[in-house]
């Protein structure tokens, strides 16, 4: 289909608006390529300023040497402020197993794990000694076979040593595990239901220690000789077991007392922050 010679339109672009385009790139080429090269000009200035290579290599070595003693003066005294300020906020308990070699049991030989529930210790034969650790140092004790099902492995984790303890570079044991045939297993399978039992009572007694420590220290309770007051029939919360329990709540010269079938509580008047 043919069209009208008046439909037809030609548009031209001068050489000016070209070069008026071109040339904020290669001013922007041109700006990068002076920058680089003065960065280029002033590491041939700093090389030049440091001598020769072997010269420039001997320098940086001992600049680096020096950074890394500077380094290690900060972090150990970081170091010494902070086991400072640790000790002076919490006081650790020492734990101690066994005084000396010879209060160790008789029993414990130097070809089977012993566990000693009396003073809450396991006795580990290692490099043909006995080595006693405390129940508070292990963190967990498993028990599993290999694949083929002719050995039993038993194996126990040790808890890290606490921040600030000054141990320096003193090496701590992390984990050992021991390793016997199924035929005669029967210790270490004794040892790993001993060491559970063990570690359960001994955190629980731990928890109960540290309850003990948090109570509040109160007076003690003066009974009131008159008749008393009571009010049978009524339950306290928290629970004092898994279960409520029925008790009677009685009301003496300072305080009250809750008593049940296997329980009591005492509560002083001095300590009741509301009542309703």
């Amino acid at each position: 289909m043919g069209r009208k010679f008046s439909d037809i339109s030609y548009q031209f672009k001068n050489e000016s608006d070209e070069e008026e385009q071109t040339a904020p790139k290669q001013k922007s080429k041109s700006n990068d390529m002076q920058q680089g090269g003065d960065q280029r000009r002033r590491r041939e200035a700093a090389v030049k300023a440091m001598g020769n290579t072997e010269d420039q290599v001997a320098r940086i070595r001992e600049h680096q040497a020096e950074l890394a003693r500077m380094q290690a003066r900060e972090a150990a005294e970081r170091y010494r402020s902070s086991g400072a300020q640790s000790s002076d906020r919490v006081k650790t308990r020492e734990i101690c197993a066994y005084p000396n070699v010879a209060a160790l049991p008789k029993d414990a030989k130097t070809t089977r794990v012993f566990v000693d529930l009396k003073n809450d210790a396991v006795l580990l034969p290692l490099g043909g000694s006995v080595v006693p650790f405390h129940i508070a140092t292990i963190k967990n004790v498993s028990l599993s076979k290999a694949d083929e099902g002719e050995y039993t492995f038993l194996r126990i984790n040790f808890l890290p040593p606490p921040d600030g303890t000054g141990a320096g570079q003193a090496s701590f044991l992390r984990e050992v595990t021991f390793r016997a045939a199924n035929s005669s297993a029967a210790n270490l399978n004794t040892a790993f239901r001993v060491i559970k039992e063990l570690r359960k009572r001994y955190t629980t007694r731990e928890s109960e220690r540290k309850e003990r420590e948090a109570a509040v220290v109160q007076e003690r309770l003066v009974l009131y000789k008159q008749k008393r007051i009571r009010l049978p029939d009524v339950y306290i919360r928290p629970n004092l077991g898994r279960t409520r329990s029925l008790g009677t709540l009685e009301a003496h010269t300072n305080g009250f007392r809750f008593t049940t079938a296997k329980n009591e509580v005492v509560g002083m008047f001095m300590n009741v922050s509301c009542q309703w």
